[in-house]
Order: structure tokens, then sequence, then C-alpha cells
């Protein structure tokens, strides 16, 4: 855990070598994360961290970096990577840490999806989301729990025309 008197940005992996996720601002203050190691190489994963003042009390402009340097030397343990579609709307999938769910959602572009969400980060991390005509998400599961992964495909001319949205939803269980 990183030191609870700053207030963190979210820890970034300078390459694709090592993935950050996971990420906990625990109430007590500090940050933790989870990383995982994707290919062989190196890689550093650093963030920044701001002094944590009372409010209304002198604060001074205080920052502090962290950083960590990590060489990969073994080719990580193949994970399991699900792809799922708007047609696997409301099924449920079981992921073991370190899996990936990706999404893939298109549809008629006079409709636009919103961005995929995960109802609980602490179970299955997003790692990177876009929305559009087509939406794409991966997700990893990084921690045991249940999560739902959820988007709106809403009409472009809503809310004159009064065409309905479309709900995707897929349930994921994370295990290990």
């Amino acid at each position: 855990m990183l030191d609870p008197g700053f207030r963190w940005d979210g820890p970034k992996s300078d390459s694709d070598v090592v993935q950050v996720g996971g990420i906990q601002r625990p109430s007590s203050g500090g940050l933790t994360a989870d990383l995982y190691a994707a290919a062989v190489g190196q890689a550093t994963v650093t963030t920044v961290g701001t002094l944590a003042c009372a409010p209304g009390q002198p604060c001074p402009a205080l920052a502090r970096q962290w950083s960590l340097h990590l060489t990969i030397t073994h080719r990580p343990i193949p994970s399991q990577t699900i792809t799922v579609t708007e047609a696997d709307s409301g099924r449920s999938y079981t992921l073991h840490r370190g899996d990936q769910l990706d999404v893939e959602l298109s549809g008629p572009s006079s409709y636009t999806w919103t961005k995929p969400t995960s109802s609980d980060q602490g179970a299955l991390d997003p790692m990177a989301t876009s929305s559009g005509s087509t939406a794409r998400a991966s997700f990893v599961a990084v921690g045991p729990g249940k999560a739902t992964v959820t988007a709106t495909d809403n009409p472009n001319c809503y809310p004159e025309c009064l065409a309905p949205s479309r709900l995707f939803e897929v349930s994921v269980s994370v295990t290990g």
C-alpha cells in the first residue's frame, strides 16, 4: 500500500508488458493496485501523490513520485479470453483471476452504445472502453466476486422519436 498521507493518481505502466488493475483507494487513504505480467520484457509502473491536507488548513505543495521497474523473464501462463457480443446479453460467465472478458457491440448507425461498464471493479476491472455505433471494452478478472457488465444502445433521435433503447447485460463470477 502506498502512503495514506497522500492522494495518489492512478498508477500507469509505460509498456504492455505489465497491466495495472484492481486499483483501490481505502477510506483510510493510500492506494493499492494489482500488477499483471502480460508478456516478457520490461516495464515501469509510476504514480504521483500529492499531500493530503485537512480542508481549510494550510497545505504545503508537496508531491511524491513512486515508481517500480519490472523485468518479466518468463512468459506468463496464458489466461482465458472470452469475447461476447449483443447476442450474448443475459448470459452468465465464470472467469478465473487473470482471465479477460472482451465486449464487442455493434448496431445500426441510428443508435449509439454507451461505454460498457463493470458493476464491481474489484472483481472485473476495465482496461479499455469505447462508445459509439460500435462499442468495445476489455475487462480483466482481478479478484473474487460477482460483476454485471452493462451497456445501453440509445437511438440518436431520442427523446423526440421515442424509439426504445436496448440493454446489453452479462453476469460474471470471478473465482480464485
